[in-house]
């Protein structure tokens, strides 16, 4: 099956709707493919709005570009939900983020050359027009046309894929000034396997058609805003990164043919920068103290964000015990004495569960009960035990750390430097964690995907994330709810009555045959289900979008059973929930091999299986003897 991609231009702009109608004019003229814009008016004076303009926000104080790109991206996701074809397909295939000065050259379709391209390159997450005359390291056009990986592009006119958007992030809204934020992009695709590319196919040029400084518009001068851009990114990286940052951030690009490290070029360039009064950095929150944490009666939501860190987030209650990350509060997330009772809507805790000891875990979800409303949500997000043990010795993260280990015990570079605080003190699998929910006096806990993505676990699919709601009244120990695994429960095929889930097995072969075609559904059999005697047998794919009713898949594969082993039992267990990045990853985990197909060269199995990251085989002695095809 073969779908026209969709894109979602994201556009940022102040006071120039010269130039955003006639971008979006041209555009729309010379691209086949089917684009929507999504146009943000950055602090744009009501007179200057463009006739393409989507949204406008009075942009005081300065956020920049990032946080209007975001935006724009928000409003493209909210446009897909309300769409049936866009919300039948998860959403956008592609988003342009553009600025409103960017000209591509006249009859070329810019858009449908940079997706042909990454259509054709599963693991490519961001491509980028080059630009002979911007002077961004490694961005001129060269002669031999197609494709060259590079750390960063610059960032004027990048296509991203969703896939990549929903599983390494997008441009960092902290960026109030734009410089580094496509650096910090760059490291968590790499990081998440995918990689950034230069077009040498489609070209660019930048007008430069901006209001630095112009009366009126709360802008600096250009001078202002390189001072501030360059100070924010040298003490930003720095501070989240460590003062080897630009050796880190090339170290994940590790496996590619780089031709320029741009990481370590900017970091020299950045150094002369100093801060203005403009670009200080953000107002302290004063010192902690009890008083602040009192909720007002009248407050619309009270959300408790627990073991903060440096993550300041607006409009939450930040606590943390360390004090130089400036928290709202300093306090031990299990003892929040100075909140009164059924107090706050909402508890999150992303990586701070693991850092207690079994008791002091266990205290904390009783006072986190404490505080949290009749039908308060909790959510956690931690390593999941079981998975660490699944992948011991499996993968390393781009210092060569053990991620199995690491989520069992710690990161040992943040130990090293931060001492015990950063240790694993306990391991939870989903059933003891669901068990000491239910305990502790909550109900509805499920599991599903994680929101930090951009960690280099989500690879490897080492995390577990958990929302639980507060109970009508506290549960008996053996009311506790099962832990269901994160979106893979899956009902089975013929042979197997039981519906085993897949992260509690391991499955030996993955397969996604064309249901329609016997004869490849047969070959799958054949080939493998004789050798399997005695161990756990396949994990095949089944997309009701792709492969049409479920019964006649079932058939198919009764048939083909038949056929090939006639008496002879297989465990086939069929995935049919909607999968993303991180599911394929998981499914990945949980199989020896995966089975190559003629089929397997369609766009939806051929971006499935990459996903996957494991051995490929189109026959049995590939399988026994561990050699491998690429997909």
């Amino acid at each position: 099956m073969t779908r026209t991609p969709r894109i979602a231009a994201l556009v940022a702009s102040r006071n120039r709707p010269d130039l955003v109608d006639a971008m979006v004019e041209r555009l729309r003229a010379q691209t086949s493919l089917p684009i929507d814009f999504h146009v943000v008016e950055c602090g744009t004076e009501p007179d200057q709005l463009s006739r393409c303009s989507t949204l406008w926000y009075r942009d005081e104080p300065f956020r920049g570009k990032c946080y209007g790109h975001n935006l724009a991206l928000d409003a493209a996701k909210l446009a897909a939900s309300q769409d049936e074809e866009l919300r039948a397909n998860g959403g956008y295939d592609y988003y342009w983020v553009l600025m409103n000065d960017v000209v591509f050259d006249d009859g070329v379709d810019a858009a449908r050359i940079l997706v042909e391209t990454m259509e054709r390159e599963p693991r490519l997450a961001i491509l980028s027009p080059t630009n002979q005359e911007g002077g961004y390291p490694g961005a001129e056009r060269r002669a031999n046309g197609g494709f060259r990986k590079v750390t960063t592009c610059d960032y004027l006119g990048f296509m991203m894929k969703r896939e990549a958007v929903e599983e390494a992030g997008f441009l960092n809204p902290a960026f109030t000034w734009c410089w580094g934020a496509i650096h910090e992009l760059a490291y968590r695709c790499y990081s998440n396997g995918w990689f950034v590319a230069y077009s040498d196919d489609v070209a660019y040029r930048h007008l430069g058609g901006s209001t630095y400084g112009r009366k009126g518009t709360n802008t600096v001068s250009r001078e202002e805003y390189q001072r501030n851009a360059k100070a924010f990114a040298t003490e930003y990286f720095v501070r989240e990164y460590g003062e080897d940052w630009n050796e880190r951030f090339f170290a994940a690009t590790r496996g590619h043919q780089i031709e320029v490290d741009t990481f370590t070029e900017h970091r020299a360039y950045w150094s002369d920068g100093a801060w203005s009064p403009r670009s200080a950095a953000p107002a302290s929150h004063g010192p902690s103290r009890e008083s602040q944490l009192l909720v007002p009666d009248d407050a619309s939501l009270a959300r408790l964000h627990l073991g903060c860190g440096s993550e300041r987030r607006e409009g939450w209650i930040n606590v943390d015990t360390n004090p130089q990350v400036s928290p709202d509060v300093v306090a031990d997330a299990f003892d929040l004495h100075m909140l009164g009772d059924a107090s706050i809507d909402v508890i999150e805790a992303n990586h701070l569960f693991e850092h207690m000891t079994y008791d002091q875990a266990l205290a904390a979800l009783r006072e986190w009960r404490r505080v949290l409303k009749p039908s308060g949500e909790l959510y956690l997000e931690l390593p999941d035990l079981e998975a660490c043990i699944r992948i011991l010795g499996r993968y390393t993260d781009d210092r060569g750390y053990d991620m199995g280990l690491g989520g069992m015990y710690g990161w040992p570079p943040l130990i090293a430097e931060q001492g015990a605080a950063q240790i694993h003190k306990w391991g939870w699998t989903r059933s003891a964690l669901g068990k000491a929910l239910a305990d502790a006096g909550f109900a509805n806990v499920a599991f599903g995907p994680i929101s930090q993505t951009w960690r280099q676990a989500a690879k490897v699919g080492r995390d577990m994330r958990v929302r639980a709601t507060v109970a009508a009244a506290a549960a008996s120990p053996s009311s506790a709810p099962s832990a269901a695994p994160c979106a893979q429960s899956a009902p089975t095929a013929p042979e197997r009555p039981a519906e085993p889930a897949p992260h509690d097995a391991a499955f030996a072969i993955f397969a996604w045959p064309d249901y329609g075609d016997p004869n490849e559904v047969a070959y799958v059999f054949s080939e493998f289900a004789r050798h399997l005697t005695g161990r756990a047998g396949f994990l095949m794919r089944y997309d009701p979008t792709v492969d049409g009713p479920r019964e006649r898949v079932v058939q198919a594969l009764d048939e083909a059973c038949a056929r090939t082993l006639g008496t002879q039992p297989v465990d086939v267990v069929l995935v049919e929930h909607p999968l993303d990045a991180v599911g394929w990853r998981q499914i990945g985990d949980m199989v020896e091999a995966a089975v190559v197909l003629p089929s397997s060269a369609r766009p939806e199995r051929r971006i499935g299986l990459a996903h996957l990251r494991t051995r490929y085989v189109s026959k049995f002695e590939q399988l026994a003897g561990g050699s491998s095809n690429a997909a």
